[in-house]
């Protein structure tokens, strides 16, 4: 008796998975530059030791004095987009402190409905003619929120306050 292979077509490949998009934080990218450092500035081989691309490892290396400078947790070096109105959101910044601290409860309608009034003040109308027409949208109160490293508190009752306490 003679078994003959399984004849599948050799043009089709098993194919992994693709890998996941890694993001380095600041310590690692200096520990895989320090690397290459030292051990003969092979770019390819430390790359390819490491999974990653070549031009990752030569952005590290041009930016090193940056990456020395900043906090180890750090992934993106890049801030951001700024604000669009930094003086509008500076005021409504102080707006919401001043809310929290009394204990009241702000909501993103109240954020943007505050927006919209400060927006309408003649100072801002002066300095800014273009925000007039502007849309706080979502996006722009999510914008907001986390320039201003804001979160959204949940809503708690005197009942729940009191059950957790016992």
């Amino acid at each position: 008796m003679v078994v003959i292979g399984n004849k599948k077509n050799k043009k089709t490949r098993n194919r992994l998975p693709q890998k996941k998009r890694r993001q380095w934080n600041v310590r690692e990218k200096l520990m895989i530059v320090h690397y290459y450092e030292n051990n003969n500035r092979n770019i390819r081989g430390t790359a390819k030791r490491f999974d990653i691309q070549p031009k990752q490892l030569r952005d590290w290396k041009n930016k090193k004095g940056t990456l020395l400078t900043t906090t180890s947790h750090v992934a993106k070096l890049h801030p951001g987009k700024p604000a669009r109105y930094p003086k509008l959101e500076d005021d409504l910044f102080a707006w919401i402190s001043e809310k929290r601290a009394n204990g009241n409860a702000v909501t993103r309608k109240l954020i943007t409905n505050k927006a919209i009034s400060l927006s309408k003040s003649p100072e801002l109308l002066a300095n800014n003619p273009g925000i007039a027409g502007f849309k706080f949208s979502n996006k722009w109160l999510e914008g907001f929120l986390g320039r201003y490293d804001l979160s959204e508190r949940r809503r708690t009752t005197d009942t729940a306050m009191n059950c957790h306490q016992i």
